[in-house]
């Protein structure tokens, strides 16, 4: 490895954007230590193109992997594997970074041998220009704590996360193909081999909100619920496999990825009460709950416990689900989001 991060850039059809990240990144002025990995998911527009221009003015900094369409998880999967950086950090197409703050991570990682490095991200709203810091619970002191000790603030989010290379590489990490929102499995499946952790005192990263076709958009979220599932069921799978695997987990590193697969839950029985209540949709959720069942284990019990709406959903058998998808959606309505 002969660079010390590889920014991994998920692209597909992002001709309007693509450039304003490949800026910020390049404008940060330790640009020479980063090793930019543009891969291109079989774009039909002219992202391939102008990419291109920027391995002409930035050569051994930025490169491009043009691929076959392959969905999230197979960018990823193909960046894990051709990364040189000593750390791997993923920014979307369509998001970009902030170069203060991208300086401030790389100061952090020439200095120090860390498995997992949490930073800040905000929130922008190009529509009414909001902007949101996104901090967390998390104890940003800069320095190297052990994870077991300093993992129980909450699940870090894809936008936070830096993770040393060979960590994805020794845990296996591999997120599933041609299905979105595997950001999620990311998060959780290094877990196994991360020893330490640093809460850096840094804001890196700068997520794009407000627009229908996002893929965390309502619309987005109804329109791949199925995909969404099989997300869902294979971090339930992971678990299985690594709970049971010769390798002991720690309760700590159990209690961390189990957070995420509770609030991925969640977030699947929530989705079934933005559709206006119909027998279908409802057989369509009863299903749903009947297959978490067959995967044994408490997660009914725990993602009931976690989310009132589910509680009642599972403790009514359903029989409140008309009422509470109306009082949900006109949750959603007040708020903006619907």
């Amino acid at each position: 490895m002969n660079k010390l991060l590889t920014i991994s850039i998920a692209s597909y059809n992002v001709e309007s954007t693509i450039c304003e990240v490949l800026d910020s990144i390049l404008e940060c002025s330790l640009r020479d230590q980063i090793d930019v990995l543009v891969v291109n998911d079989g774009s039909t527009d002219t992202t391939s193109d102008l990419v291109k221009t920027y391995i002409r003015d930035y050569p051994g900094i930025v490169r491009l992997i043009n691929k076959a369409n392959g969905g999230y998880g197979s960018t990823v999967n193909t960046a894990m594997a051709m990364a040189k950086g000593k750390y791997f950090k993923l920014v979307d197409g369509d998001d970009w970074v902030d170069p203060e703050g991208l300086r401030g991570l790389l100061c952090f990682l020439a200095s120090h041998d860390v498995d997992m490095v949490v930073t800040k991200y905000v929130q922008v709203n190009p529509h009414n220009g909001r902007e949101t810091v996104i901090e967390g619970n998390y104890p940003y002191a800069d320095e190297i704590l052990p994870f077991d000790e300093n993992s129980s603030y909450g699940v870090v989010p894809m936008h936070q996360l830096t993770f040393r290379t060979e960590v994805l590489r020794a845990s296996g990490t591999r997120l599933m193909d041609g299905v979105p929102y595997t950001d999620a499995e990311f998060c959780i499946m290094p877990i196994p081999c991360v020893e330490t952790i640093a809460y850096v005192d840094a804001t890196v990263y700068r997520y794009r909100l407000g627009y229908e076709e996002q893929s965390v958009s309502i619309a987005s979220w109804k329109k791949n619920l199925d995909k969404g599932i099989c997300v869902t069921f294979d971090m339930i799978e992971f678990y299985n496999r690594v709970v049971a695997g010769p390798n002991k987990l720690t309760s700590a590193k159990i209690k961390y990825i189990k957070r995420q697969i509770v609030g991925s839950l969640i977030n699947r029985y929530l989705i079934f009460l933005t559709y206006e209540p119909s027998r279908k949709v409802k057989a369509r959720l009863v299903a749903f709950d009947e297959a978490v069942h067959e995967y044994g284990g408490t997660w009914r019990d725990e993602a009931s416990a976690a989310n009132i709406a589910v509680k009642i959903l599972l403790l009514s058998k359903f029989r409140l689900y008309s009422a509470l998808s109306l009082a949900y959606r006109l949750k959603l309505k007040s708020s903006g989001r619907m």
